[in-house]
C-alpha cells in the first residue's frame, strides 16, 4: 500500500513538473519579438491575408490615382530613406486606400499599408499625423511584428476581421512608438505630431476599439508615450513649428472629393 502510494507521488509530482515547465517555456517564447518566432512560412501566409481582404465584394478601394499614389509613396520613401540602416532598401512600399467611413489603418509584412477614406478624412489634418501613422505600420512591416493566427481562410477577410488578426499587445505597440518617432524625426517631419496622432487615438478610442484594444489601454499607449518623450526630449530645444507642404493639401483636396 506504502509503495503505491509513493509511485502516485511520483507520478502526480512529475506530471506537476512537467506542466510547469510547458508554462515556463510558452510564457518564454510568447515574450520573443515577434520576428523571432514568425517563420517564412508563416510571413508568407500573412501576405496571403491581403487578397483574402480584397478578394471580398463588400470591400472597395480607391482606383489607382496618380496624385495620391505618388504622394503617398513619397512620403513613405523619405522615412525610408532617411533611415537606410533600419530598412530594407529592396522592398517596395504600396499603400492602398479602401473607401470607408470607418476609420482604420493596417499593414501586412511585405510593406502593404492599408488606411481609410474615413482615417484621412475625418482625423488627418496635417502631414506629421499622416507621417505618424505611416511611420508606425512601416516599422511594424520591416521587424515582422504580427501575431501567429490559426485562420481557416473562407476565400475572403472582412476588415473587422483582419483588424482583429493583426492587433498586437500594448507592450509591443509601446515599443513600436518608440522607433516609429525616432524613424520621424530623422526624416525631418515634426515628431510633436506623433503624440498628436495618440492623443487622438485616445480621445476618439470608442472609433478605435477594434484594432487598438480596449479603452483603458489606449488611455495607456498615449500615457506611457508621454513618459518616453518626457525623458527623451529633457534639456533639449523646442524645435520650430512644421507645416504640412503643398502635396499634402493636394492629396488631401482629392481625398476629400471621394
Amino acid at each position: 500500500m506504502n509503495g503505491c502510494i509513493i509511485i502516485l507521488l511520483l507520478l502526480t509530482s512529475c506530471s506537476t513538473w512537467n506542466f510547469q515547465t510547458k508554462k515556463q517555456s510558452i510564457q518564454k517564447f510568447d515574450e520573443l519579438p515577434a520576428e523571432k518566432y514568425l517563420t517564412e512560412d508563416y510571413l508568407a501566409q500573412l501576405k496571403m491575408y491581403e487578397l483574402f481582404y480584397t478578394n471580398n465584394l463588400e470591400i472597395k478601394l480607391l482606383e489607382p490615382n496618380k496624385t495620391v499614389n505618388n504622394y503617398l509613396v513619397k512620403l513613405a520613401d523619405g522615412i525610408i530613406k532617411a533611415n537606410e540602416l533600419f530598412f530594407d532598401q529592396k522592398l517596395k512600399t504600396k499603400i492602398t486606400i479602401v473607401k470607408s467611413y470607418n476609420p482604420f489603418y493596417f499593414s501586412l509584412p511585405d510593406r502593404s499599408i492599408f488606411l481609410s477614406t474615413g482615417l484621412l478624412q475625418r482625423y488627418v489634418k496635417h502631414e506629421g499625423i499622416l507621417a505618424s501613422i505611416i511611420a508606425y505600420q512601416l516599422v511594424r512591416a520591416e521587424k515582422r511584428i504580427y501575431n501567429r493566427n490559426i485562420i481557416v481562410p473562407i476565400g475572403y477577410f472582412t476588415t473587422e476581421k483582419m483588424l482583429e488578426m493583426l492587433k498586437l499587445p500594448l507592450k509591443e505597440r509601446n515599443e513600436i512608438h518608440k522607433w516609429a518617432y525616432h524613424l520621424m524625426r530623422r526624416a525631418g517631419h515634426d515628431e510633436d505630431q506623433y503624440l498628436a496622432w495618440l492623443q487622438i487615438l485616445n480621445r476618439n478610442n470608442h472609433e478605435f476599439i477594434a484594432q487598438q484594444g480596449e479603452v483603458s489601454v489606449i488611455a495607456s499607449e498615449e500615457a506611457n508615450f508621454k513618459s518616453f518623450i518626457i525623458k527623451y526630449t529633457k534639456n533639449k530645444k523646442k524645435k520650430k513649428q512644421f507645416l504640412s507642404s503643398k502635396p499634402f493639401y493636394e492629396f488631401m483636396r482629392t481625398i476629400n472629393r471621394i
